[in-house]
């Protein structure tokens, strides 16, 4: 992930992976396995708040000054 603005790199991608935690969370109907995808769905929320905020810090961080 040497270039972070690649748009591959998006952290939009990571709601691939959480819409289908969070249908088979739905559907589920075992508590244990509720459990386990919803502490699932939690872990990736996190991790596509943090790459969003990365994002958005190196995208800011090349875009050129245009305050002056």
């Amino acid at each position: 992930m040497a270039d972070k603005n690649n748009r591959w790199n998006h952290p939009h991608w990571h709601l691939v992976f959480v819409m289908p935690l969070l249908v088979f969370l739905i559907t589920e109907d075992d508590v244990i396995t509720r459990c386990f995808l919803a502490s699932g769905l939690a872990l990736a929320a996190a991790r596509y708040g943090h790459e969003l905020a990365t994002w958005t810090r190196a995208k800011d961080a090349s875009a050129p000054d245009t305050s002056s």
